[in-house]
């Protein structure tokens, strides 16, 4: 999964109607170019949303144009096999990765220190994002407080709270992320996550959605600075408190 290509938003020259064409390929092309190697293998495009709800998703259409046949060879038995035995290695390398990726935030439970950025790129990272990843834990009488000091020029900045596997929670029931666009900042430009498992009345209350254990990402998108966030466990009792400080 490693990036031997990149594009981002800022580079790419839009149509009238805002529509795009990206040309992807060995040899340079003009315009939108997305460089192929010998050790391309997929093609991932993430749209960032700061509105969900709000925002329109992207449609998108790949095309081969180099003549090529595009229909595929019929089934044999041996490519099904191949294919059966591939979903297996997936299944059983995928599972592998993220708990070994897990394991190894535990030590620094509860806090968010910077992830090895350089291994996140080589397991298919955005090379436009700064990564923080930790293991997080709550007892029912605890909150964990984050806090972002300062909040540099970026495209966008998100939390998002995940489960021992790195799956994002409900989002669709839940507020269990926050982003530049969602979140409620202090009057100092600062911003305070409040995790926890019931609502503390806080309005960047993160859901824990009944999980009482599980990872966390925060990310600096397009930041050409990475200021640390601060974190810090708290019987629920003292968030008040805790939070005039």
């Amino acid at each position: 999964m490693e990036t031997t290509g990149f594009l981002d938003s800022r580079e790419l020259t839009l149509g009238e109607n805002g529509e795009v064409e990206i040309l992807v390929s060995r040899e340079k092309k003009p315009g939108n170019w997305l460089q192929m190697t010998d050790k391309t293998n997929q093609v991932n495009v993430r749209q960032t949303f700061q509105d969900r709800e709000g925002e329109q998703v992207a449609e998108l259409r790949i095309e081969r144009l180099d003549g090529g046949e595009d229909r595929p060879e019929p089934l044999s038995p041996e490519a099904l096999a191949r294919g059966l035995r591939g979903a297996v290695r997936f299944v059983a390398g995928t599972t592998q990765l993220f708990e070994q990726w897990s394991e190894s935030f535990v030590p620094d439970r509860n806090q968010l220190p910077p992830a090895d950025q350089a291994y996140c790129q080589a397991i298919g990272g955005d090379p436009n994002i700064y990564y923080f990843h930790s293991y997080w834990e709550l007892a029912e009488d605890e909150v964990l407080v984050l806090k972002a000091e300062t909040i540099p020029e970026c495209q966008n900045w998100n939390f998002q709270l995940d489960n021992w596997w790195m799956e994002s929670l409900d989002y669709r029931h839940h507020r269990i992320h926050f982003n530049k666009h969602t979140a409620t900042y202090a009057e100092d430009g600062s911003v305070t996550l409040v995790i926890a498992h019931s609502d503390p009345g806080h309005p960047n209350w993160v859901e824990t959605a009944g999980h009482a254990r599980g990872t966390m990402c925060w990310r600096w998108i397009g930041a050409e600075q990475h200021p640390p966030v601060e974190a810090k466990v708290i019987k629920r009792g003292e968030l008040a408190q805790a939070l005039l400080e």
